[in-house]
């Protein structure tokens, strides 16, 4: 077989015991395939007792962060509301003096007026297909409900098979 590692904890957990673990696994019988579930299965469960024995260092940092967050939020908030003013204020100006450009910057921006005309624009090779952006989301929900049976052009839905970690 390959190479044997020693996985350890830099804390003294009883989750901490080093377990040897073959990295170069040959799963070519089902003993072979049985023992790696053994090991996956070990390696989680020390993995969920580390996470556990932190957790509650990080519950408390994040609480801490989170009140962190909020006083300088609040803080900040009169400064950002006097910038939004001020530069609302400039804008008024600028769109009644066009000549004036100092600080102005121009920002290009889109708005899809109509979906059912760039599609067929797509379609008919004049725009690129990466102008359309399929919502994948939706499209699994669906395929999950209906399997083969989605029958959506261009979507092939398939299962892919990934292993679990409990026995």
């Amino acid at each position: 077989m390959g190479t044997v590692v020693s996985l350890k904890c830099e804390e003294p957990l009883s989750a901490a015991k080093a377990i040897e673990i073959d990295v170069a696994y040959e799963i070519e019988t089902k003993q072979d395939y049985d023992k790696a579930r053994l090991d996956l299965y070990e390696l989680g469960r020390i993995e969920k007792e580390i996470e556990a024995s932190h957790e509650p260092a990080v519950k408390e940092a994040a609480a801490k962060h989170k009140n962190l967050v909020k006083m300088r939020d609040t803080a900040i908030k009169p400064y950002e509301d006097g910038i939004q003013e001020i530069k609302g204020r400039m804008l008024d100006f600028v769109l009644l003096h066009p000549e004036v450009t100092d600080g102005v910057q121009k920002n290009t921006k889109i708005k899809v007026t109509d979906i059912i005309e760039l599609i067929k624009a797509v379609a008919a090779g004049d725009v690129p297909a990466e102008a359309l952006i399929p919502n994948e989301k939706f499209i699994l929900e669906k395929a999950r409900g209906l399997k083969d049976n989605l029958g959506y052009p261009g979507i092939d839905v398939y299962e892919e098979k990934s292993i679990i970690n409990r026995l």
